[in-house]
């Protein structure tokens, strides 16, 4: 997958479908490197879908929990192939579950004054809907242009245009449980999507604005998450799909259980 926005040097490489036969694997990774040679590229990444937007990562460790909406799922061998060709980089992710939220609630809620205090001292305020509009969507996709950007491992930057076409609201709506949406007076901040599976929560990108990391303003949209999932019964609460070594300040992960693992590589070519 080449792609303008791409160094002219770097391409990825996705849907990668192989049966578990390493003959099979070598001559397909053996046309893929030829192919790169072609297009003169020093680095492939993958396999992804086109870019961090389209998620499809390789299982490394698996369990008996049922795949999540939205979840990769490959063979485990895939890992196995990928990571014996001589990878120069690993990024590793994991999905994990709380059987019980109920400790995490407490602690949040022993902050809630603090927190609800530092949002009404600086004109912050959080909104909790159902429907993703139009309007709204692109000031997500404003939003995560700044803070997913060359940072972050295998980002392409969208257009609004294209954002809206791959992200169209009606869609959205039909799969996302309830959004929690952090503003400073009148502009988006910050950003959390849910969606739910039986009395499951899945909770996926907390999304502050780069500038205001760190000021609790994560805990804060946590703690909306959490109340909201104990307002409306829920059972569990899954936190998917996380880069390994992401960091929440102040937010315990005791009580987390990983139930899954990926992984997505880099490799410079000879």
């Amino acid at each position: 997958i080449v792609d303008d926005r791409l160094e002219d040097s770097e391409a990825f490489f996705g849907f990668f479908e192989v049966v578990d036969d390493v003959t099979v694997f070598e001559g397909v990774w053996r046309e893929l490197n030829e192919l790169a040679k072609i297009h003169k590229l020093q680095i492939l990444k993958g396999p992804v879908n086109g870019s961090i937007w389209h998620q499809y990562r390789c299982i490394t460790e698996d369990s008996s929990v049922p795949f999540f909406k939205t979840e990769p799922m490959t063979q485990l061998y895939y890992h196995d192939f990928l990571s014996q060709v001589n990878p120069t980089d690993e990024i590793t992710y994991s999905s994990g579950i709380r059987d019980s939220y109920s400790d995490i609630l407490e602690l949040l809620k022993t902050h809630k004054e603090a927190i609800s205090q530092k949002l009404s001292e600086k004109n912050f305020r959080i909104e909790v809907t159902k429907e993703i509009s139009p309007e709204i969507l692109f000031s997500i996709s404003k939003l995560s242009a700044v803070v997913f950007d060359e940072k972050s491992w295998g980002y392409t930057e969208l257009g609004p245009s294209e954002f809206s076409s791959l992200y169209d609201p009606n869609k959205i709506n039909e799969h996302i449980y309830k959004s929690f949406l952090l503003y400073r007076d009148n502009t988006l901040v910050g950003y959390c999507g849910t969606m739910k599976e039986g009395q499951n929560l899945i909770c996926k990108t907390i999304c502050i604005a780069s500038e205001l990391q760190g000021k609790g303003l994560g805990n804060a949209l946590a703690l909306s998450v959490h109340e909201e999932a104990q307002c409306d019964g829920i059972e569990k609460i899954m936190y998917v799909l996380v880069k390994d070594g992401n960091q929440v300040h102040n937010y315990p992960t005791e009580g987390v259980e990983v139930f899954r693992r990926y992984s997505v590589f880099e490799y410079e070519l000879p």
